[in-house]
């Protein structure tokens, strides 16, 4: 920060330059020692760090205003378990299922739309729920009304998030790197130590289900929606080049790390 004071201002009474000192050194300290803390995220989990849950994926049963059947969505990372991880900077997939519970013999579904948000989930404020990617799927042929589903009747479908694209890179720019003297973006690709040591622990998937259902006395179906959140826990092991050697540290939420070797943590530890 930069002011600009001029010499009117040795004018001043005493008191007043009491306070702008005051208020100069609040200031400074605010900029230098402060951060403020994201809200507590109450979600949904997946733990890409633990195989029961790439193995098991998380199946849900959402409500649907208004009806009297539920929409079950079965979230899947089974792709993790190929010795890929899944992590902020990389490219990655979610896969679902969607089907009906409860259906009514007489009441027909289908699914028209799917949006779907990706953002990050950070521990500061300043990464707290930046927008990482964005996906709609729909039919698009106007020949059928959308994806059928019924109990019986599943939709498979597959959200492919990328890692770090323009917009994403931007977005995340103040966070990691603080605002420049002339407040331009610069472009370029940030390491996953980069969020995880600024607390990036999950990334968020916020879906909205468009629905068409048709009952048993209507002529044309009518629209309804469902929605759901879920976290994805990022894998928070990352290998680090250090005089040639590797180091490998292991992320808490606070962006604090500890040096671990064979599945082991040393007696050091490191705080960012």
């Amino acid at each position: 920060m930069k002011l600009n004071i001029t010499n009117s201002i040795l004018t001043m009474k005493p008191f007043k330059l009491v306070a702008l000192s005051a208020f100069l050194a609040a200031s400074t300290n605010r900029c230098s020692t402060e951060t403020e803390l994201a809200t507590e995220n109450v979600v949904d989990t997946i733990d890409s760090n633990k195989e029961e849950d790439i193995i098991s994926g998380f199946t849900k049963e959402l409500e649907v205003p208004g009806e009297d059947f539920k929409l079950r969505v079965k979230y899947d990372c089974v792709e993790l378990g190929e010795n890929k991880k899944w992590t902020i900077t990389s490219d990655k997939k979610i896969m679902l299922t969607i089907n009906t519970v409860g259906l009514p013999e007489d009441t027909k579904v289908w699914v028209d739309n799917i949006h779907m948000d990706t953002s990050i989930v950070a521990t500061q404020k300043k990464m707290d729920g930046i927008t990482q990617d964005t996906m709609d799927d729909r039919t698009h042929s106007p020949m059928i009304m959308g994806f059928p589903i019924s109990d019986e009747v599943k939709l498979y479908t597959t959200n492919s998030i990328e890692g770090q694209d323009k917009d994403f890179i931007q977005g995340t720019f103040f966070g990691l790197s603080g605002y420049s003297s002339s407040g331009a973006i610069e472009q370029e690709r940030y390491e996953e130590s980069d969020y995880l040591e600024k607390g990036v622990y999950a990334n968020k998937i916020s879906s909205i289900f468009g629905l068409l259902v048709q009952g048993p006395n209507e002529v044309e179906p009518h629209g309804v929606d469902a929605w759901d959140d879920i976290n994805i826990r990022v894998y928070n092991t990352v290998a680090i080049q250090v005089d040639g050697e590797i180091e490998y540290r292991k992320y808490a939420d606070d962006g604090s790390y500890q040096v671990i070797e064979e599945n082991k943590v040393k007696t050091k530890s490191k705080k960012k």
